[in-house]
């Protein structure tokens, strides 16, 4: 789905949200969706291709990543390259790669930074099939992955929508402002619109708004970090969902999510990436 979709555009001219159409617009974010396909075998795969799963390709010199000496399970490959068709403002580099790794073994909440870890290097850097000194606590079959397009529109509860005038209690608290009660209900037929052709499917993704399953993730993100800033400075950068195909289950049927700050983001700098696992 696109901006310009007519069904959108009707949607977005009902009366109900005439106040709110403009900052609505303006926080229709693009995002790429990935979808997973099962391979017998990870060597039908080419070094530096994009999956879940299996084996991380690394440059020669960059160890498998570690917690306390054990491994941390590999998560995911993405060839920046592949990207650029679904990414027309350029939010993401071009080039290069972006690994991720992370052990869900114990329920330590907020995630130490130490169990995950978010690897950037070049494509071109004589890369191998890195094999770990020993096997990590999960390993998830070898799954490509193919991208597509779309948009998405916050969750109701999101500090992107307070910013513009509609706060969470207009979804989930009775007896607010007749204007309120309207747009909060226009708008959620805005989002069951956007989100039917994604109804069964695992929900990976990379950038705009989140699937968000427990809460704004947001005001998580600040909360976790101590982030002396406003929520939405943070970034969605990589949602990976619950996925049969690749066996990954994420708390009962949940979902992480890796954030980035928007500056961090624009200066292409993936060293503070901060994870957040919400579930059912």
């Amino acid at each position: 789905m696109h901006k310009d979709d007519a069904r959108l555009q009707q949607l977005l001219q009902r009366s109900e949200l005439a106040d709110f159409a403009t900052g609505i617009r303006s926080l229709l974010w693009n995002t790429i969706r990935l979808t997973s396909r099962r391979v017998a075998d990870e060597a039908e795969l080419p070094l530096g291709a994009s999956k879940i799963g299996g084996n991380p390709d690394l440059p020669s010199d960059t160890p498998w990543p570690t917690w306390n000496g054990h491994p941390l399970p590999f998560l995911a490959q993405i060839r920046l390259a592949d990207l650029a068709p679904c990414d027309p403002t350029h939010e993401l580099p071009h080039h290069g790669m972006l690994a991720f790794f992370y052990d869900p073994s114990h329920n330590e909440y907020p995630i130490p930074p130490e169990r995950f870890r978010v690897l950037s290097y070049p494509s071109s850097a004589g890369l191998y099939r890195a094999t770990p000194t020993e096997e990590p606590s999960l390993c998830f079959p070898p799954c490509a992955l193919t991208y597509t397009s779309s948009v998405t529109l916050p969750p109701p509860e999101s500090s992107e929508l307070a910013c513009i005038g509609l706060p969470m209690e207009a979804f989930f608290y009775p007896e607010q402002p007749e204007k309120l009660e309207q747009a909060a209900g226009a708008y959620e037929e805005l989002i069951t619109y956007l989100d039917h052709e994604e109804h069964e499917a695992p929900r990976h993704q990379l950038l705009g708004h989140p699937y968000q399953i427990q809460g704004d993730l947001l005001q998580e993100c600040v909360r976790d970090t101590d982030y002396q800033g406003p929520p939405t400075d943070w970034r969605l950068l990589f949602q990976l969902d619950t996925d049969a195909t690749a066996e990954m289950m994420w708390g009962d049927c949940g979902a992480i999510y890796f954030y980035i700050l928007k500056r961090d983001l624009a200066a292409r700098d993936f060293s503070h990436v901060h994870l957040i696992l919400q579930c059912c």
